[in-house]
Parts: structure tokens; sequence; C-alpha cells
């Protein structure tokens, strides 16, 4: 009996070793499963400040796209106006161009010029009109020396090309 109640002892001396060993792993696997339950809280505030952020920042995209698009349709009718004035004044130039060149297009130049009454506002206006008409006919003098630089330096290359080689 004694060694039965020995071997009992011994028994419940394991169970009771084996019971604090479990106890032990019980303290650590909770300690464990706190943790990571505080890890999952933090990853999910931070999963919610962020998506938080997100929408922000896709509010902010939005809003700078359609301020893009406005800016690009209002630069685009800019592009529009500048072409049409660029057109314009190149319309105007060769209006200039040929009522300088041929001024008897022109119904005013049949008639004697205005006077303002004031003879040295009706020469500075004289003035101006004769500057403009030399600076057109200025261009249109520097276009004609080019044309003709170009014709020269066809002609002589047509020439050139023309004349039979000579044999010595």
């Amino acid at each position: 009996m004694q060694a039965k109640q020995k071997s009992l002892l011994e028994r419940v001396d394991a169970l009771d070793e084996e019971r604090e060993e479990l106890q032990a792993q019980l303290g650590q696997k909770e300690e464990a499963e706190t943790n990571l339950k505080n890890q999952l809280q933090n990853i999910s505030k931070l999963k919610e400040q962020q998506q938080a952020q997100l929408s922000q920042q896709q509010d902010i995209c939005r809003g700078l796209q359609k301020e893009k698009d406005r800016l690009q349709t209002r630069a685009d009718g800019l592009e529009k106006h500048v072409a049409e004035l660029m057109e314009h004044v190149q319309a105007l130039k060769e209006r200039e161009r040929l009522l300088v060149a041929f001024p008897e297009l022109n119904n005013w130049a049949q008639t004697q010029p205005q006077s303002t009454g004031n003879l040295i506002m009706d020469m500075e206006q004289q003035q101006q009109a004769n500057s403009l008409r030399i600076k057109v006919l200025e261009q249109e003098n520097a276009t004609l020396h080019k044309s003709l630089e170009k014709l020269r330096q066809k002609a002589t290359f047509n020439a050139t090309r023309e004349a039979p080689p000579q044999h010595t």
C-alpha cells in the first residue's frame, strides 16, 4: 500500500508540476493574446486614420482635377482668342501694306487731310503717317531683296548645271 501511496504521491507531484507549467504557459498565452489585441486595436486605429486621410486626399485631388479642367478650358479659350487676334493683326498688316503700296485704293486718299487747326499736331500726324508708310515700304523692300537674292542664286545654280563640262 505504501508503494501505491508513494506512486500516487509521485503522480500528484507530477500532475501538480504539470499544472504549474500549464498555468505559466496559460499566463504567457494570455499576455501574448493581450499584446496581440492591443496591436490589433492600434492597427485598426491607424487604418481608420489612414482611410480618413486617403478620403481627404481624394477629395482634394478631385477638387484639383476640377480646377485643372477649368483652367485648361480657360487656357484653350485664350489660345483660340490669341489665334484669332493674330489672324486679325495679319489681316491689318496686309491691309496696311496694301494701303501704303496702293493709296488710291483708299477713299480718304482722294480727300484732303482733315486739319485739326493745330499746325504742330497736324504736322506730327503727317510725320506719323509718313513713318508708317516708310516702315511698310522698307519691309516690302527687304522682302523683294530676299526674293531677288534667291532668284539670282537659283539662276546661277541652273547656269552652272547646264554648262557642258570642258575637256582640256
